[in-house]
C-alpha cells in the first residue's frame, strides 16, 4: 500500500495530503465502541493518560488509520459521550490537559503538531465517541495559521484590546471568547489569551476548558463543529478556532480557497452572548 505523503499539486502548487490507508476506517464498524471504558485492548498502546485511582479519565494512543506519522487520538472521557458539548468541566479539563501534554511531547525541530477536534459526522468524525486528534506536519503549514500574529503588529492583540465591532462574547480567566472577524463559515469563534502569549500552558488547562465550554455553548447547538489549536512554537499569539459546520464547502471554497461566511460576525457575537445568558438563567 502506498504510504502517506504530502504531494504538491503540479497544476496549482497547493499541498495535498495523500493517505490511502484512511479508506479502511469505513470498511467495518466495530462491534463495541473502542473508546469506551473496558475496551482499551481495541486500541493501540497508550501514549498518555489521566487517572483517578485505578480508573482513567483521559487517554491517548496512536491512530489505527494515520494521516501522518505520528498521528494520535485522544479520548477525554471513558463515558460514551458523543459531543464535546456534553463533557463535564472535569472531563474537559482532563482531556485538554492531556492534549496539551501530548502536543508538547510530539513537538520537534521543523515539526508542527496540529491538535484538532472533529465533533460530529458533518465535521468529519468517523466514530461517535468524543475525541481529539494530533497530526504532525512540516512547520511551514502550521506557521500559515499564525503568520500575522507576531509582536507589536499582532492582529489578536489588537482585536482583544479594541472591542472592535462588538465581537467579544465572554472573558474567562485571562482568555477571551469572540466571534471570528472573518470566519471560514458562519458562526466561527476564536478563543485566545487577552495578553500576547506564545503557547497554552498545561497548567492553564482548566481555564481553557471553561473557555471551550463557553464557546461551544455560544454556538448553534444543532451544528457539528470543528476546533483546532493554532500555536507554532515561536513568539506568536496562540488561539483556538471554533468553526460550526453551518454550510457545506462548494465550488468557490474548494476551487479558489475563498471561504463564504453567510453571517455578520457581530450578529454571531450577539447570538453567542444571548445563548450564554440563557444558559446562565
Amino acid at each position: 500500500m502506498r504510504r502517506m505523503s504530502i504531494q504538491i499539486d503540479p497544476i496549482t502548487g497547493a499541498p495535498r495530503l495523500v493517505a490511502p490507508g484512511r479508506a479502511a476506517r469505513h470498511e467495518a464498524e466495530p462491534a463495541a465502541c473502542p473508546f469506551c471504558a473496558g475496551n482499551e485492548a481495541a486500541t493501540p498502546h497508550e501514549t498518555g493518560r489521566r487517572s483517578v485511582g485505578d480508573d482513567w479519565t483521559a487517554r491517548s494512543f496512536p491512530n489505527l488509520y494515520p494521516l501522518t506519522d505520528p498521528h494520535e487520538v485522544l479520548v477525554p472521557t471513558p463515558r460514551h459521550v458523543t459531543s464535546w458539548r456534553d463533557l463535564t468541566p472535569e472531563e474537559l479539563a482532563s482531556g485538554i490537559s492531556l492534549l496539551l501534554e501530548r502536543r508538547a511531547a510530539l513537538e520537534a525541530e521543523g515539526r508542527y503538531v496540529h491538535a484538532f477536534v472533529n465533533d460530529g459526522t458533518a465535521a468529519g468524525a468517523s466514530l461517535a465517541h468524543a475525541h481529539a486528534q494530533l497530526v504532525v506536519v512540516d512547520h511551514e503549514y502550521g506557521a500559515r495559521l499564525t503568520r500575522l500574529l507576531h509582536g507589536a503588529g499582532c492582529a489578536l492583540c489588537t482585536l482583544t484590546s479594541s472591542h472592535e465591532a462588538g465581537l467579544e462574547i465572554e472573558r474567562l480567566g485571562g482568555l477571551v471568547v469572540l466571534a471570528h472577524p472573518s470566519p471560514r463559515l458562519a458562526g466561527g469563534l476564536i478563543i485566545t489569551p487577552a495578553r500576547h502569549e506564545a503557547e497554552p500552558a498545561v497548567e492553564g488547562a482548566r481555564s481553557l476548558a471553561h473557555a471551550v465550554s463557553a464557546a461551544l455553548r455560544a454556538t448553534d447547538p444543532l451544528t457539528d463543529v470543528n476546533l483546532w489549536l493554532a500555536a507554532d512554537g515561536t513568539d506568536t499569539h496562540w488561539y483556538l478556532e471554533v468553526q460550526p459546520r453551518s454550510a457545506n464547502l462548494a465550488g468557490v471554497e474548494l476551487a479558489l480557497g475563498i471561504h463564504v461566511c453567510a453571517a455578520d460576525p457581530a450578529a454571531t457575537a450577539a447570538e453567542g452572548r444571548a445563548r450564554l445568558a440563557a444558559h446562565a438563567s
